[in-house]
């Protein structure tokens, strides 16, 4: 067996989640053992984290490695119970190396508010240019395989989606985009979850505008996929 903790690529990406997983806790973003991290490491394995640790205080130790059938290459540490959620993306597309599982309160309560919205009222050049629309997935067991089963139709459509009653995962190439996908939509998510009571008093950016920013998509995101194909 490859001894892949002993590899400074191994490292490298612990300590970049670690990194990530402290600023996740300090933006409320995650509690407890709230939430989960992967990475694709090589063709057929994956680093992620271990069930059950803090996301604020990750130790090199908090990681472990698995293959894409879920075997476990450090029976010492025990893998995220969502990993089968994770490692759907690294079947489903190649280009996808990071999963990033957080449990955003914000973007989870306008879900619960409204299990329709899609995170799509264009409050701000942001919210379009990075998004677009986000779907919100049917409440599974987590752990289960239906979560997986439920996600696999988005997968090739958009970078980020809720988790109805649970929480919220991107998707990507590069672990602190994948990160701030999830970071940004929370802070849209309390913007408009402040501005609720005055909803029908928004002023949104008028449709030439979403327009043009749809258009500047592929110029500042070009590896990214979008709900809202019609742009």
């Amino acid at each position: 067996m490859s001894d892949w903790c002993s590899h400074k690529k191994f490292s490298g990406m612990c300590e970049t989640f670690r990194a990530i997983g402290k600023k996740a806790h300090q933006r409320a973003l995650c509690s407890a053992n709230e939430g989960n991290f992967s990475w694709r490491i090589d063709e057929w394995h994956a680093g992620c984290t271990v069930s059950g640790t803090g996301k604020g205080e990750l130790s090199e130790t908090d990681f472990t490695v698995v293959d894409l059938y879920g075997k476990n290459q450090y029976p010492d540490r025990r893998p995220s119970s969502e990993v089968l959620l994770h490692l759907l993306f690294y079947w489903q597309r190649r280009d996808i190396q990071v999963v990033i599982h957080l449990h955003s309160p914000y973007t989870l309560a306008l879900s619960l508010m409204d299990p329709d919205f899609s995170y799509d009222v264009p409050l701000t050049a942001e919210s379009v240019l990075m998004w677009g629309k986000v779907p919100i997935i049917p409440f599974s067991l987590p752990g289960s395989e239906e979560i997986p089963q439920n996600i696999a139709p988005y997968i090739n459509r958009c970078q980020v989606a809720v988790l109805a009653h649970h929480g919220v995962v991107a998707w990507g190439i590069e672990p602190w985009e994948t990160y701030y996908l999830i970071e940004a939509l929370e802070s849209y998510s309390q913007l408009y979850y402040d501005l609720y009571p005055y909803r029908h008093q928004i002023q949104t950016l008028p449709p030439d505008e979403v327009d043009r920013l749809c258009a500047a998509r592929k110029k500042y995101f070009p590896h990214r996929q979008y709900l809202d194909e019609r742009y």
